[in-house]
């Protein structure tokens, strides 16, 4: 199951355009996580601390905004041809959450 079930407009209106420009400019990592449903492609993920005065969210005073990609195994063959340069392939977000 793929994790990032808001999209950017919903994101942009919960977080902010600038805490989700602020992530934009954060380089995604692989998460290592094993999807058990049958999804062969690979997740990585990109996360920001966001404020949260209120305390909404557990009591605490900071969020967190992930934004998901998710990477087909041809993405990684060619990451691995071009000698781990992950520049080779063209990154779109699936999706974000606020934890």
């Amino acid at each position: 199951m793929r994790h990032g079930n808001l999209t950017r407009n919903e994101a942009i209106e919960l977080a902010g355009v600038a805490a989700v420009e602020d992530l934009d400019a954060v380089d995604c990592q692989p998460t290592g996580r094993v999807q058990c449903d049958g999804d062969t492609d690979v997740e990585y993920a990109a996360s920001i601390g966001i404020p949260d005065p209120e305390g909404y969210y557990d009591g605490d005073d900071t969020r967190t905004l992930t934004a998901y990609y998710y990477t087909t195994p041809s993405d990684m063959d060619a990451i691995a041809a071009a000698g781990g340069d992950e520049s080779v392939i063209d990154w779109v977000i699936h999706g974000y959450e606020i934890d």
